[in-house]
């Protein structure tokens, strides 16, 4: 689809002024504004929500991050660069949450026991106490 003409002017006012309004939102949330945060929320929150739950399957954990990807935005709000935009900022703390998740359901945890046993089979001098 190509736009000319009158409709190609008014798409990039219109753009334009999408633009501006949000680096104005990005900034006054960069200041602390309570309310600009609240709208950036309402904004962007059910569309965070849909991708996450597309990504983990399961709805309720999906609605987890996303809100804990909004706590961090607001505490990490001094790293917002409003002429970037806000969107790509808050997928990618969300998308860092996620992996940041799946890396730690990697980890195994080894019991005291065990660890006793391998240290008992490196070293004859370590014995297991009764």
């Amino acid at each position: 689809l190509f736009i000319q003409g009158a409709d190609a002017m008014n798409f990039n006012e219109q753009a334009r002024h999408e633009y501006e309004c949000n680096v104005d939102l990005a900034t006054a949330v960069r200041a602390g504004d309570t309310s600009a945060f609240n709208k950036v929320f309402q904004q962007h929150f059910d569309k965070m929500h849909r991708f996450m739950t597309k990504l983990c399957d399961d709805e309720d954990h999906a609605a987890d991050l996303v809100q804990e990807a909004f706590l961090k935005f607001w505490h990490n709000r001094s790293g917002i660069k409003p002429a970037k935009g806000l969107r790509n900022y808050l997928y990618m703390i969300l998308l860092n949450l996620h992996r940041d998740e799946k890396r730690c359901q990697h980890i195994s945890y080894i019991s005291t026991d065990r660890i006793n046993e391998f240290a008992a089979r490196q070293d004859p001098d370590v014995r297991e106490e009764d």
